[in-house]
């Protein structure tokens, strides 16, 4: 855990591998490594949008053998991308840390989804305003009244905006957050689906009830990447990298680099 008691400043640097100061107002943050998420020659794109990068590589054991976190820069404007890591307890745990830094206002959540709606199909989108939590962690940080998770409406229909300029197929339906040991029963599955929900992860309503809980402004962007309730779908290498290049126009976009 986190001890506020601590210096701040020091856990910072261990736990995303910058300084405070340095931090922009808008971050976009993923549980998923930068080759899993983004182009493979990720670096030419950035070259390509006249995007000047640097790498700040995180010390904090469980994140060191990672490339680090991005920090971009264009025309006197910066945007952070951070790889937290899996794991919802470390998630929150550096959801919260970013939410102490005053400088940092607005949070892009760019992550991975599985599918129960057989109208989402792998590689589209689920951007939801509203996620039911089946989690609890969060709300050792947040008030499990006061706190709801809620993406940010203003910041949301933004999101929105973001996806329609890149013509990707996206949904806007009710997300639900479960702990992993409950992400392959079938049974807690359909019961999932028969409530309603469209889709799943392990870490969006974590986000959303402390970015409210601190007085940020989080969205969320989830690509479909599994269908556990209708097999397994295989997409073209070719689409996958289609996406993976307008996953990144989007975040480039949020951050206001493009």
């Amino acid at each position: 855990m986190i001890d506020t008691d601590f210096d701040l400043e020091e856990i910072i640097q261990t736990e995303f591998g910058i300084k405070g100061e340095d931090i922009s107002n808008k971050i976009v943050v993923t549980p998923l490594p930068f080759e899993v998420l983004f182009p493979k020659d990720l670096e030419e794109k950035l070259k390509e949008y006249g995007i000047t990068f640097e790498w700040y590589r995180v010390p904090h054991i469980t994140l060191r053998n990672f490339k680090g976190n991005l920090l971009l820069k264009k025309n006197n404007k910066k945007g952070f991308i951070m790889f937290l890591g899996r794991g919802l307890i470390d998630f929150t745990e550096r959801i919260r840390l970013l939410c102490l830094i005053p400088k940092v206002r607005e949070i892009l959540f760019i992550g991975s989804a599985a599918s129960l709606d057989k109208n989402i199909k792998p590689l589209e989108f689920n951007i939801p305003l509203y996620v039911i939590p089946f989690e609890d962690i969060s709300t050792i940080y947040s008030s499990f009244i006061e706190d709801l998770p809620i993406a940010n409406k203003m910041l949301w229909k933004r999101v929105i905006d973001l996806a329609r300029r890149e013509n990707i197929r996206f949904h806007t339906k009710i997300h639900a957050t479960i702990p992993f040991l409950y992400m392959e029963t079938k049974r807690f599955l359909e019961y999932l689906r028969g409530i309603g929900v469209s889709t799943i992860d392990m870490e969006v309503s974590s986000l959303f009830r402390i970015a409210n809980h601190y007085k940020k402004r989080a969205s969320a962007l989830l690509v479909v990447w599994d269908t556990p309730l209708f097999g397994e779908v295989k997409a073209s290498e070719g689409l996958m990298e289609e996406i993976r290049e307008k996953t990144l126009r989007i975040a480039l976009r949020f951050l206001d680099l493009i």
